[in-house]
């Protein structure tokens, strides 16, 4: 799973360069303000999978029969 950083002078631009190359279904992980900008932490639609089962917790293994 590779979290991709966007920076750009205001939040329009870095959603902008995000959209470009991850497709508008990224998943926007976080934003805030930085020194000259704003920040932007996404993920490509397609890890959403990989992202749910990361943490999704094992089901527990079945009882031993008595």
């Amino acid at each position: 799973m590779n979290v991709k950083r966007y920076f750009a002078q205001t939040a329009r631009e870095a959603l902008r360069a995000l959209k470009a190359e991850l497709g508008a279904d990224a998943i926007v992980l976080a934003n805030r303000p930085v020194e000259g900008g704003v920040e932007i932490l996404a993920l490509p639609a397609d890890a959403v999978g990989a992202l749910q089962s990361a943490t999704r917790p094992a089901p527990p293994a079945p009882a031993a029969p008595i």
